[in-house]
């Protein structure tokens, strides 16, 4: 909307792709034009709102510094967990995983086997867990009818099955593995 010919508000989605995310010189010319152009929008009268929403793919990149308050004070950056609390039986979730895998070998692509294990085993291996969005699941039902996912939890457990930890780090939590500390 603009107001006396100034924005009123400004929205971004994912300023950075994952090559800028690992370019040092990139994110500092991305940061730079963010705060010079949109700095350069404010009316006199006015303050304006400005939300930026991304995934932190790499440490140090664009969305890392812009929700660091020590890094970017200027910015009120906020950072959300999909998985607040993880759940206290990961072994549990490990032999579902194993369920998974052996179900894509036999060409069980929607994992009917690992969810049933779930089903089953779902008080145990929901215990301590804590998720921000209960219902950030896939609820479509599959080939036998059952929904795909039952949770937000399966959800995410899927996800990091088929991606791994270091995925649902940055995607998820918000904590990419730094893998220049890898190297």
């Amino acid at each position: 909307l603009i107001y006396g010919g100034r924005p009123d508000f400004i929205a971004v989605s994912d300023p950075q792709t994952a090559e800028t995310a690992r370019s040092k010189e990139q994110c500092n010319q991305i940061i730079s034009e963010i705060n010079a152009d949109f700095a350069g929008l404010q009316s006199h009268q006015n303050a304006l709102p400005v939300l930026i929403l991304g995934t932190i793919i790499e440490k140090n990149d664009v969305m890392d510094q812009l929700t660091d308050k020590e890094v970017l004070p200027q910015w009120n950056g906020k950072r959300y967990k999909a998985i607040e609390k993880w759940p206290d039986r990961l072994d549990l979730w490990d032999q579902r995983d194993d369920f998974l895998r052996k179900g894509y070998k036999k060409g069980d692509k929607s994992g009917r086997e690992a969810h049933q294990f779930y089903v089953e085993n779902r008080a145990a291996m929901d215990a301590g867990s804590e998720v921000a969005w209960p219902g950030a699941c896939v609820s479509t039902p599959c080939e036998d009818g059952t929904p795909k996912e039952i949770s937000a939890l399966e959800h995410y457990m899927n996800y990091r099955a088929k991606y791994g930890d270091a995925a649902v780090s940055a995607e998820y939590q918000g904590e990419p593995v730094n893998r220049a500390a890898e190297i």
